[in-house]
């Protein structure tokens, strides 16, 4: 269930067994929010206050009580020792079992290495045969067995990535990551009410002048795109050249460069203005 006392930290402090073992319920049923946190080489986490906004936005939906911002700050440092090598911090805010009316953050350092091939070489997305559930506004939550079967499903197809549609078949998100395309001089993304995740990726692309415009998607237009590409915190930019949906032929996308572009505007990143601890 967790990745070991010596790693793992509860409310900025490190977690001992029977403290995590108080924890394991909410854990096991996905009683709990996260986020996924990009560390830069010199121990920045120069997004953790958009990171902070979604979780606490999704919180207040969900009735979860907010620890407060300097808990939330310890969470984000307390993991982060030394190292000069880009890293993935996870923040896990659960009920606390004692006392209902309180928040508790977990958060440990994932093992991560740079997706270089996908990078360079891009990678595929298929259609799921699963809807989208539509809970974007809410958060990310520790209930994520959808999108779980939706990769795993895409994976027998020889996809690294499922593309999330409605039931009516607009385009969401994909499974694990935002979507962005190009479309002549436009880059475009799914519309909020689409029923997605609110990307801090593509947010800060935002902040950095990037112009994008969130649009309606039917699967017809995300097939025309010029270019398609995954945004996540970790991975950034990672250009698709192929879309498979069972019963179609497959649409084909060359690498293009304006995806290694905008991963250089995200990665010299060191602090967007107001969104640092």
């Amino acid at each position: 269930m967790f990745r070991g006392e010596d790693t793992i930290h509860v409310d900025g402090q490190p977690g001992d067994a029977a403290l995590l073992a108080q924890l394991a319920p909410a854990w096991r049923f996905g009683d709990h929010l996260f986020e996924t946190i990009r560390v830069t080489s010199d121990g920045r986490v120069p997004l953790a206050r958009l990171h902070r906004a979604r979780m606490a936005s999704a919180a207040a939906r969900a009735l979860l009580p907010w620890p407060g911002d300097e808990a939330w700050r310890e969470a984000c440092l307390a993991p982060l020792g030394p190292g000069d090598a880009v890293r993935g911090l996870r923040v896990h805010l659960l009920p606390c079992i004692e006392n209902p009316e309180r928040g508790r953050f977990i958060s440990y350092v994932l093992p991560w290495s740079p997706p270089v091939r996908a990078w360079e070489k891009g990678v595929a997305l298929h259609v799921a045969s699963i809807p989208h559930p539509g809970h974007g506004p809410w958060g990310k939550s520790g209930s994520y067995m959808w999108a779980r079967i939706a990769r795993r499903e895409a994976a027998e197809f020889g996809a690294q990535e499922a593309l999330m549609l409605r039931p009516g078949g607009e385009v969401v998100e994909a499974a694990s990551a935002a979507l962005l395309w190009r479309e002549g001089q436009a880059l475009c993304t799914c519309r909020q009410e689409a029923g997605g995740l609110e990307s801090t990726t593509l947010a800060a692309l935002r902040a950095l002048d990037v112009p994008v415009e969130g649009v309606r998607a039917p699967l017809l237009r995300l097939r025309r795109a010029d270019a398609v590409y995954l945004l996540s915190s970790l991975q950034l930019v990672v250009p698709v050249v192929r879309l498979t949906e069972t019963g179609s032929h497959p649409t084909m996308w060359p690498v293009s460069p304006e995806a290694a572009t905008l991963r250089g505007l995200l990665e010299d990143l060191s602090e967007l203005p107001g969104t640092g601890v």
